[in-house]
């Protein structure tokens, strides 16, 4: 079956880089930010090819624009889960990023989406909702010192899906406009972008001082599980599609979604959180099978009567 490995890899190298990363939180809540560090200056090492063309196929305001939106949602994610913010809870908020991707869409890229997308949409906004309530009642929010430090988190890690929405919205219109240039995209993002993710190098210095042996084998194993993610995903969507991977993607994460119920959170998950799980999968999967949403032109107008 065509794309069935890719598949297979995808689900299990990105869910095996997940469960490092919780690995790592539950010993150094503070670690989310060495590991941007590692995985920025590995992938542009590895991307740093694209410097022997010589020349550049991007304007630098695309540049710009990409890099600020891409940073920016690395930093607010890192806080948010260094703040405490339990695994599940994470991850039914990554799931509002379809209702990112459709807001920015519709703003940036001028689509219209269909009633099935909307009323899917509408029950992931509800699932969110109703999950970050019951979570914020549960004991699992201990963590966190406060409800106002517990709100921040919440919103650092919505502002992070609105980042990457905008991020995808102007790179898609970027390639539409110029060509493709992944690999010029990815170089630029990287290595531009780690000084931002490296800026408090002092703090950075204290923190992997205090690091036993056992955080450097977990950090070396979750930057290469992550980069075989991206090349399992990269493959995906080519002997596939966009959708395929999408799909393999919110199945990965559910799943995890039930691992670090069992495994990584502090306490079994109310049934608010479970009901709110339920609606952002069932609106996620409604969303993804729906027709791909049309495009609207600046002129359109409607068709004309009899």
């Amino acid at each position: 079956m065509v794309g069935l490995g890719s598949a297979l890899l995808k689900l299990s190298a990105g869910g095996s880089a997940r469960l490092l990363t919780e690995s790592m939180v539950l010993r150094d809540r503070n670690c989310p930010s060495v590991i941007s560090v590692v995985e920025y200056a590995f992938t542009a090492l590895v991307s740093s090819f694209v410097l022997l063309r010589g020349r550049r196929s991007l304007p630098w305001a695309v540049h710009t624009q990409l890099l600020l939106t891409g940073v920016g949602a690395t930093v607010l994610s890192n806080r948010a889960v260094s703040s405490g913010l339990s695994m599940p809870i994470r991850l039914v908020l990554k799931n509002g990023q379809l209702g990112a991707n459709m807001l920015m869409g519709s703003t940036l890229l001028r689509r219209r989406y269909s009633a099935h997308q909307l009323v899917a949409i509408a029950a992931i906004t509800l699932g969110i909702v109703l999950a970050t309530v019951g979570d914020a009642r549960s004991p699992s929010a201990s963590a966190i010192a406060s409800p106002a430090e517990y709100v921040a988190a919440v919103l650092c890690m919505l502002g992070a899906l609105l980042l990457r929405a905008a991020r995808g919205a102007a790179q898609e219109k970027a390639f539409a406009e110029h060509g493709m240039h992944v690999s010029e995209v990815i170089f630029a993002q990287h290595a531009f972008g780690l000084p931002f993710v490296a800026a408090d190098t002092g703090g950075l210095r204290a923190m992997v001082a205090e690091w036993a042996r056992p955080m450097w084998v977990l950090l070396a194993a979750e930057v290469a599980m992550d980069h075989l993610h991206k090349v399992a995903t990269t493959r995906l969507v080519g002997e596939t599609s966009a959708l395929t991977s999408t799909l393999v993607s919110t199945l990965q994460r559910f799943l995890m979604i039930a691992v670090g119920a069992f495994f990584f959170a502090p306490s079994w998950p109310p049934l608010a959180v479970w009901a709110g799980v339920a609606l952002v999968g069932g609106g996620t999967a409604v969303h993804l099978l729906s027709d791909a949403p049309a495009t609207r032109s600046r002129g359109d107008k409607p068709p004309p009567s009899g």
